[in-house]
């Protein structure tokens, strides 16, 4: 009995050893396909060129492919004249400022060109008429319910509210260095004289590694490019007429002290800060 039963053993293993299980067999050749990778994100960069031409910027994040972004330039001052959008260097788009994206399977950086125009059709302007201008800081936080730049008779109320950009909150409207509000829609009386109102964001995104668009010193050109600043510290005072005026007694030129846009720096631009800093006075 003993016998038949080590034949019966050595020939089950005779057998195992020759020809394996067939689950052995698939374990062998399984090869099974590669995971699927996790959900990729495509990063989109908005810019401007030149970046004071515009005083907004919206569109710009990390998106997921296929994803529909709304893409859009707030020009800042009529003295700027949009030309067209190009796309990683390539000509885009050339027929409007804003447009609809969908979200390819490749970063994209879109810039927003412009041409400087100093010769401003409309002007020179009424003398119960005044320009409110807009401004994002930083210039991705957020843009506006309406243009910047536009004429107002003085006395009129502007409706104006403040839109935040994927990963921004809203901070507050600013004239000059004085808050003026805390909500994001205001109703702004316009003085007689032109009005520079700026909208601070701040940044906070909802993944605290996720990386800001505060990264090409935007805020810094902003800073450099508000409407009679130019001392370029950010906020419009009489140290400003002091800068403007020393520039017209030394013959040069100087951008932010060009705070009419009309190609020169003259008594009107010290004319226009002054009234400014009137207008700011209570």
């Amino acid at each position: 009995m003993r016998i038949k039963w080590y034949f019966i053993i050595v020939g089950l293993l005779l057998f195992v050893g020759g020809n394996p299980p067939l689950f052995a067999q698939e374990d062998s050749t399984f090869n099974p396909e590669t995971p699927a990778e996790p959900n990729v994100l495509y990063r989109v960069r908005v810019t401007a060129e030149p970046l004071q031409a515009v005083s907004s910027l919206s569109g710009a994040g990390d998106y997921a492919l296929g994803t529909e972004i709304y893409v859009e330039a707030g020009s800042y001052s009529p003295a700027y004249i949009f030309s067209h959008w190009t796309k990683n260097g390539e000509e885009y788009d050339g027929t409007s400022t804003s447009f609809f994206y969908t979200v390819s399977n490749e970063d994209a950086e879109f810039v927003a060109h412009y041409t400087y125009s100093p010769s401003l059709p409309d002007e020179p302007q009424s003398s119960n008429e005044w320009r409110l201008y807009l401004l994002s800081a930083p210039l991705g936080g957020g843009n506006f319910s309406c243009a910047s730049g536009e004429k107002h008779e003085c006395g009129t109320a502007v409706e104006v509210t403040a839109y935040c950009n994927m990963g921004y909150d809203f901070v507050g409207w600013y004239n000059g260095g004085t808050l003026v509000s805390t909500n994001p829609s205001i109703s702004y009386e316009m003085q007689n004289c032109h009005a520079t109102l700026t909208a601070k964001f701040e940044y906070n995104p909802s993944t605290p590694s996720e990386p800001g668009w505060t990264e090409d010193n935007q805020q810094e050109n902003i800073d450099k490019f508000i409407v009679g600043d130019a001392d370029g510290n950010g906020e419009v005072s009489v140290n400003d007429v002091v800068v403007i005026i020393n520039t017209i007694l030394s013959s040069g030129y100087d951008r932010k002290a060009d705070v009419d846009g009309n190609g020169e720096v003259s008594v009107n631009d010290a004319v226009t800060v002054v009234n400014m800093i009137l207008g700011t006075i209570e």
